[in-house]
């Protein structure tokens, strides 16, 4: 029996190979890992128990010689290592911020505007960018970019060059993750899917010239390029033919009721002017495939789903244009781990004081949502997949001394659903109820925390009676 710590497996295949300066940083940050993932929490003092470790947590948070860049950098080439013979992946990429309160005590911790100024919050930006399989299921982290939002600007944003707009932060996301994915040698090709916050001049030129594929939903009503009449996008494709009708399940949201949506669908190719506000040049165009979805019988009092869809993937067939709806479905993926990041891991719970101090920490727990998600699909999507795959052997006796006890024995092969099921069990979890589904995030890291002490004390007990 090879008596691996449960989340130490994770951790070393996310981490381990993190080039931080030497050695010793690295099994300090697969440590940290490890231990955020049997017990995420935003209080290191939650997460780690003894004061050796959390000397060793806070001594690695707070060494600004260990690059924020690295780690996140590494946690990527794990999820390209997960992508290995898919022909591609899908790349959500979207902002958000951690809201963090401008005084620790009596000191001022180094934070900078969020959300609109008028409500006076404060905290760090940041632009998250994910890894999700062709089936719906997540892989690890792509990227993130950090800031603090300064002063208020007096020029508006459009007449602003690139270089001084947080629009920037998109393509650094997407470029920054590209040149680490490439790192890892894959032939896996990138799928970027961007909301209407990536509608924006010059992303529409990266999706026109990128390698890689990318969907932005337009915001923007451009101008084409007609030389018979002036028209714009939505006129242009709905002047189109319908293609057919598709469905799609719409999750449950804070506005809105989960539900299956039928949609309209028209695609076409555009050639789109883009105006530079910064140089007054109106003769730049790019040509792209454009999808338009309107939802047919909304329920009543809600406009229902209406899509417009950029993208340079090719659009021969209403199956290309169905694969393109399906990607930007797979959007919502970051947004749930954006909930998970913050209520299950509850990164904005942190007292460190300097930003990059809680930037280092809140990556580390940015891969244990990842992880959490991933378990939380895997065993829908993929459930005959062996548990191993995803959990040490350890943790896999453990689940089996808690819940398989006269059905399993230990060495059995059990399976990635079977696994989630127990480990949700180990977190409360009763089974569908006519208000809820299968096991979601909030029972399974609960699960996962009782499961690494059963993992421990195994292998404490292999230990000692080696």
């Amino acid at each position: 029996m090879r008596a691996t710590k449960g989340g130490e497996v994770w951790a070393n295949e996310e981490f381990g190979h993190a080039k931080l300066g030497n050695r010793q940083r690295t099994n300090r940050l697969v440590a940290l890992a490890a231990g955020a993932s049997r017990k995420p929490a935003g209080l290191i003092t939650e997460v780690f128990e003894s004061s050796a470790e959390r000397e060793g947590a806070y001594k690695f948070v707070e060494n600004d010689t260990v690059s924020i860049q690295a780690i996140c950098a590494s946690a990527c080439q794990a999820a390209a290592k997960r992508a290995e013979g898919m022909p591609y992946v899908f790349v959500p990429v979207d902002g958000s911020s951690l809201t963090l309160s401008e005084y620790d005590g009596e000191a001022q911790r180094n934070v900078g505007s969020v959300g609109a100024r008028a409500k006076r919050g404060t905290g760090v930006l940041m632009m998250n960018a994910i890894v999700v399989d062709p089936l719906g299921v997540p892989l690890g982290l792509f990227d993130q970019q950090w800031w603090i939002r300064g002063q208020p600007v007096t020029t508006k944003g459009a007449k602003r060059k690139l270089a001084n707009k947080e629009t920037r932060h998109w393509l650094a996301a997407m470029s920054t993750g590209a040149c680490e994915w490439a790192k890892a040698n894959t032939s896996t090709r990138l799928w970027f899917q961007l909301d209407r916050g990536g509608d924006f001049r010059e992303a529409l030129l990266f999706a026109s010239t990128s390698e890689h594929w990318v969907t932005i939903r337009a915001a923007a009503d451009r101008r084409t390029m007609n030389q018979e009449e002036k028209k714009y996008l939505w006129d242009t494709l709905e002047g189109t033919p319908i293609k057919g009708n598709v469905t799609v399940e719409l999750p449950r949201t804070k506005t809105r009721v989960a539900r299956t949506a039928e949609l309209e669908l028209r695609y076409s190719k555009v050639t789109l002017r883009l105006r530079n506000n910064w140089t007054k040049n109106q003769r730049t165009s790019v040509t792209l495939g454009a999808v338009l979805v309107k939802e047919k019988r909304p329920p009543a009092g809600d406009d229902g789903i209406e899509w417009m869809l950029l993208t340079n993937h090719p659009l021969q067939s209403r199956a290309d244009a169905e694969l393109v709806l399906f990607g930007y479905t797979q959007r919502w993926r970051i947004e749930q781990f954006h909930r998970t990041w913050k209520s299950i891991c509850r990164v904005e719970e942190t007292q460190l004081r300097e930003a990059t101090h809680v930037e280092r920490w809140a990556t580390v727990l940015a891969a244990v949502a990842m992880r959490l998600l991933r378990l939380t699909y895997l065993s829908r999507v993929q459930p005959d997949a062996p548990a191993s795959e995803e959990l040490s052997q350890t943790e896999i006796f453990a689940l089996i001394i808690e819940k398989g006890k006269g059905i399993y024995k230990l060495g059995d092969r059990i399976t990635i659903a079977q696994a989630t099921q127990w480990i949700a069990e180990l977190g409360g979890y009763v089974g569908p109820t006519p208000s809820g589904g299968p096991p979601g995030t909030t029972v399974l890291a609960r699960g996962l925390r009782h499961l690494g002490f059963t993992a421990h004390a195994i292998a404490k007990v292999h230990e000692f009676t080696q």
